[in-house]
């Protein structure tokens, strides 16, 4: 990615952070987790021993970003194959049976790519599985969508195997009538995605790698629907013999499943923001640098007025999806509202932060709590004095309330900077 030079260039920068690991910044200090690391050692100790991870952050945390620069730093020892399920699928009503189905099918492509070929016992029990007249019927396939592969087994099994993610993945009539086809024969799915993952393992083997696959965007499930499938379903979901690092909503850290859902993983980690102040209200001068590093690795230090960048770091929380909507948002109120203008200046930062701000205080006003009430709660959220309750639990959800770590307090938590400006705490 190019550093933005001017403001019309800070409007594109939105879309190209997450995938923007040339200028990737170590954040470790700034959280006090080092989880890249951890997960590093973890994984090589055990690499000929299929491992499932369990790995979250809040949302703004740079969660995705650190799972492609892990991805990244993993590359010499480990063959990584990514799904972001979000692209695939509407997480709010997605099953077990559909990941399991987006793991089959998102292998058999990496097979192509590969261009590794199937034991012929294996490629003969899939074909067997899948060619089914009633299946066939239900998803209207017809056999020509397997394209240059028509009239292969191979490009059979890939083709339906993709039909049917598309039925899933955009069909409300049939999705229901697809999983209940599927469901009894399950374990014959699940044999054969192992089988399939074998092969690949065959072919990464010989490249001195092992593979890991990661499944991203299970963080925007709601919280009973991930408690239902990591709880109910995790037999499934730990039962492929491959490397698998699964993300979750944050919220599922505080559920009276959790304790019960990490004894079936081998690891959990979830990842904090950066601090920006310390618990006792001073700047975090190492969180200031590295968002500051983060900006300008990505945009001229000249597009800003002196003390925005500043301004904008401070009111984020350490939160970088506010951090860059506010620039963005900045960057505009600039061009519509100033002569010519060079660079952001404090007043349209204000102005950007304003809405950030009327955005947190329509979520606060949704909330099952008054605002005096939320005032109050302050206090015993500093003193962890808290009931971890469903007000918390919304609070956390809508980044009301911000998760932190550090070295004397261990994790410790503080309004957002948008929310103590609205209740007036100092």
């Amino acid at each position: 990615m190019k550093l933005a030079s001017d403001l019309n260039s800070i409007l594109q920068i939105q879309e190209s952070i997450e995938n923007d690991i040339k200028n990737y910044v170590d954040t470790s200090k700034a959280r006090n987790q080092y989880l890249i690391k951890k997960i590093q050692y973890f994984l090589k100790a055990n690499s000929n021993i299929p491992q499932k991870i369990l790995f979250s952050g809040q949302r703004g945390s740079g969660k995705s970003i650190v799972l492609k620069q892990l991805t990244n730093i993993l590359e010499p020892d480990f063959y990584s194959v990514n799904l972001s399920i979000s692209k695939e699928i509407d997480v709010s009503n997605v099953v077990y049976i559909d990941i399991i189905i987006m793991i089959f099918s998102k292998l058999m492509n990496e097979l192509k790519k590969q261009d590794t070929r199937l034991d012929p016992s294996v490629l003969d029990r899939l074909y067997r599985y899948l060619h089914d007249e009633k299946l066939i019927g239900l998803l209207k396939f017809n056999k020509s969508e397997a394209g240059d592969e028509t009239g292969t087994k191979v490009g059979y099994i890939r083709a339906i195997s993709n039909s049917i993610k598309g039925v899933i993945a955009t069909s409300l009539e049939m999705k229901d009538k697809i999983r209940l086809y599927l469901e009894p024969k399950l374990t014959q799915l699940i044999k054969g995605t192992n089988d399939i993952i074998n092969a690949l393992q065959n072919i990464v083997n010989k490249q001195n790698k092992s593979l890991l696959f990661i499944i991203d965007d299970f963080d925007k499930m709601e919280i009973d629907q991930a408690a239902n499938m990591f709880f109910y379903h995790s037999n499934i979901l730990t039962n492929f013999q491959m490397h698998i690092i699964y993300t979750y909503p944050l919220e599922l850290n505080y559920h009276e499943m959790f304790n019960k859902i990490s004894q079936n993983f081998n690891m959990s980690e979830s990842l904090k923001m950066i601090m920006t102040i310390n618990k006792n209200g001073i700047k975090n001068e190492i969180g200031f640098e590295t968002i500051e590093k983060i900006i300008n690795n990505r945009i001229n230090n000249n597009l800003f007025a002196p003390d925005v960048i500043n301004y904008f770091i401070e009111k984020s929380g350490g939160s970088l999806n506010d951090l860059f909507k506010m620039i963005i948002e900045a960057a505009l109120n600039s061009l519509c509202l100033e002569d010519k203008p060079q660079y952001i200046s404090l007043h349209a930062a204000k102005q950007a932060y304003l809405r950030v701000k009327n955005n947190y205080e329509i979520s606060l006003h949704v909330s099952s709590m008054p605002l005096e009430t939320i005032s109050k709660y302050y206090d015993n959220l500093i003193n962890k004095r808290f009931i971890i309750d469903d007000v918390f639990i919304n609070l956390l959800k809508k980044n009301l309330i911000l998760e932190y770590e550090d070295d004397n307090d261990g994790m410790w938590y503080d309004f957002h900077p948008a929310v103590k400006d609205i209740l007036k705490i100092k």
